[in-house]
């Protein structure tokens, strides 16, 4: 009997380990990160930076931000309202999305702490939450892309993918917050169709890095319409 009881109780491990809590069928809807840290760099960049990071993901779902808009809209709140988590499971319910990913950006001490918590949408229960800490500010986009990694994989998706699909979050953004806060603004211009308010914007982006690719083709995109 000990023996069945032990077999039993494997198998049930077993699977309860091998359950992927997404498949590649589910989306994820990105909440903006709680900053209560104080500094405005980090407010919207990070969402974006993340974005960015879980958008190589061919597993991962990332609904965009323009699904999210249309939404508020039909919410009746200003497109460019913050999606805090009770915003954003509203968001999940209205477009039948499974996941919100809620984040913070808090420190403790000199420490820079980033927690991504990726939650049901319907019943609230964790499915995947990981830390990481940041040791100074110019760190902090590093911090991210750790802890995005690792959410990656407790979400289901397999090592040998996100070693093929990594890129280091600075090298397909910046390693300038600054420049990267210039860039998430001028996103935010040009996604209402403002795109002479987001040409200034994209410009200080490559003032503050020259090497920026992204906001360069941004900048090319922009002048091409």
């Amino acid at each position: 009997m000990l023996v069945v009881a032990a077999l039993i109780a494997g198998g049930l491990y077993f699977r309860s380990r091998s359950v992927k809590p997404l498949t590649e069928k589910d989306t994820i809807v990105l909440a903006d990160f709680v900053n209560t840290t104080g500094d405005p760099v980090f407010d919207d960049t990070l969402r974006k930076a993340l974005a960015v990071e879980l958008g190589q993901s061919p597993f991962l779902n990332v609904l965009p931000d323009e699904r999210a808009r249309q939404t508020l809209k039909l919410m009746g709140k200003s497109p460019g309202e913050r999606i805090t988590s009770e915003i954003g499971r509203e968001i999940c319910q209205r477009r039948g999305v499974k996941v919100l990913l809620a984040s913070s950006i808090a420190t403790l001490g000199s420490q820079y702490v980033i927690t991504l918590d990726a939650v049901n949408a319907s019943s609230g229960d964790t499915l995947g939450e990981v830390q990481a800490q940041a040791d100074s500010k110019e760190h902090v986009l590093k911090a991210i892309d750790q802890a995005a990694g690792q959410l990656r994989s407790k979400l289901g998706e397999s090592l040998a993918s996100i070693r093929k699909f990594d890129k280091p979050l600075q090298e397909a953004t910046t390693t300038s917050l600054e420049a990267l806060k210039a860039f998430t603004l001028g996103d935010a211009k040009h996604s209402i169709g403002d795109e002479f308010g987001s040409i200034p914007l994209y410009r200080r982006a490559v003032e503050l890095d020259a090497n920026f690719a992204m906001a360069y083709a941004r900048l090319g995109t922009v002048y091409g319409i």
